[in-house]
């Protein structure tokens, strides 16, 4: 993994994902913010302490920046699950970790087999195109009109690495990346509950089966229209239609939505929001519903009752495993070999380096075996 030409695209790369701006990588090198910047534009290269220090400073090792050309992504080839202004420096922090994230993801399915990226790309310009894409997604993965178990096992089973990072970023749920033959979904470790981060990958799923390569449409008409494929995806229309007034109408009226919680793993307020956009509430009766859901504190935090689990995504850690299986090398090895320090490839790859021997089996094998949703 060499070339003959400084990649200050690389430079600026590592420095974002350590959240460093140019003058405070300058400080830390002792050198001048326009050192930095015209190494980052290739107008100059680093060499001897300088290039040593930068090493020690971004947790990287000298052939990092001497590797193939990264695609470096930009504010408008990733897709958040989040409607507030996003600050420009954790953005930028964002688009490094998934620059960086499908530099790995790319090595390893060069060195393993891994479920190949099969995600329909559907133009929609209306509510009713929505529903059927949604509805299209669920026939092409044979997910039936019930309940889906696994939202992380349905995405992988596409080829869709679905991984975590931790980041004081609390305006973003999760993001997003769908480029040529790679599919990525991030869930941020800090935001709460498991009916969140499911919502969080239906949500993303929804930027890549619609917004693929589309640039026409603005970030909140997208993120608008990625939340209502999330509902309709979760919750089928057809299917939902038919069980929520049996599920309400049981008895106390919250306890058939905690029942139908535990049934869909999603989200009261979810729920509530599928009925309103289905009109199966109107409006005044949706109000006093989340008057009620309001006062419970859940839409501030408390977590709401029938959490499912955790979501526990595989392929990553499936493809770790099978690597140092073939190779015999540690975590350490692997980001060397990337050109990375560990402390890059821990945040990158997070809990996909923790490696149990005794579980590597063949990933295609194992996907296979758990083709369930």
């Amino acid at each position: 993994m060499t070339r003959d030409e400084f990649s200050g695209v690389r430079l600026r790369t590592a420095r974002r994902i350590q959240g460093l701006t140019q003058l405070a990588l300058a400080k830390r090198m002792a050198v001048t913010p326009t050192t930095v910047w015209r190494y980052e534009h290739g107008l100059s290269a680093p060499a001897g302490e300088i290039l040593e220090a930068l090493c020690d400073v971004l947790d990287v090792h000298e052939n990092y920046f001497y590797g193939p050309a990264l695609v470096e992504f930009s504010k408008d080839d990733i897709a958040y699950r989040s409607l507030a202004t996003i600050p420009g420096r954790i953005r930028q922090q964002l688009s490094a970790f998934g620059t960086l994230s499908v530099e790995w993801i790319r090595f390893l399915r060069q060195q393993v087999a891994m479920p190949s990226l099969d995600v329909p790309s559907v133009v929609a310009s209306t509510q009713d195109d929505i529903e059927t894409a949604a509805a299209r997604c669920r026939k092409h993965w044979y997910l039936g009109q019930g309940p889906i178990h696994s939202i992380t096992r349905v995405l992988e089973n596409a080829g869709i690495v679905v991984s975590s990072i931790d980041t004081e970023a609390r305006e973003v749920d999760a993001l997003s990346v769908c480029f040529d033959d790679q599919g990525l979904v991030v869930l941020n470790r800090t935001r709460g509950s498991s009916s969140r981060a499911i919502q969080s990958c239906a949500h993303e799923l929804g930027h890549m089966v619609l917004h693929q390569g589309d640039k026409s449409k603005t970030p909140k008409t997208k993120e608008r229209e990625a939340k209502h494929f999330a509902g309709a995806f979760l919750l089928p229309k057809q299917t939902f239609r038919r069980e929520f007034w049996g599920y309400i109408q049981s008895g106390d009226r919250f306890d058939g939505l905690v029942t139908m919680k535990r049934r869909w793993r999603v989200s009261i307020q979810s729920i509530l929001y599928r009925a309103r956009q289905l009109q199966l509430l109107g409006p005044a009766s949706f109000r006093r519903y989340m008057q009620i859901v309001s006062s419970r504190g859940w839409r501030s935090g408390v977590p709401e009752p029938a959490e499912p689990e955790p979501l526990a995504p595989e392929l990553l850690n499936l493809a770790f495993n099978q690597y140092q299986a073939k190779t015999g090398q540690a975590p350490s090895a692997m980001a060397a070999h990337l050109g990375w320090g560990t402390a890059i490839l821990a945040t990158i790859a997070g809990k996909s380096v923790e490696v149990d021997r005794r579980r590597v089996v063949d990933i295609t094998t194992q996907m296979a075996r758990k083709r369930k949703p």
